[in-house]
């Protein structure tokens, strides 16, 4: 069995997002009615974000369950470069001082405090 790609939040076949009918999918229309492919092509990976949040909830929806599949069809070649890829930023981020860790005893204390 293939391992799942260690980016993807698809937790098998229960999770997946029911889809509208196909009317509602904007079934026929092409790029979503957003800008040429060329200017996709030329476009930040966090302007393709911007622009995907601004999608109507169903459309997202059947974009991201696009993108999932995309992830599943991966080779175990890509499959193990991505979880190495993914095994690095954990240990850079496991490494690097973080703005915002707190001592657990900070935090139990703080939580105890609240429960009171």
């Amino acid at each position: 069995m293939k391992s799942r790609c260690p980016t993807s939040r698809y937790n098998g076949p229960g999770a997946r997002v029911a889809r509208p009918p196909a009317a509602q999918r904007g079934v026929g229309r092409t790029n979503f009615g957003g800008p040429p492919r060329d200017r996709i092509s030329r476009m930040s990976i966090e302007e393709i974000e911007a622009e995907a949040l601004k999608l109507d909830p169903q459309a997202r929806a059947r974009l991201a369950e696009k993108l999932l599949e995309s992830l599943e069809t991966l080779s175990d070649q890509e499959n193990e470069a991505l979880w190495a890829e993914e095994a690095d930023r954990r240990d850079a981020d496991w490494d690097s001082p973080s703005g915002s860790a707190r001592p657990a005893a900070d935090v139990l204390r703080d939580a105890r405090a609240k429960l009171k």
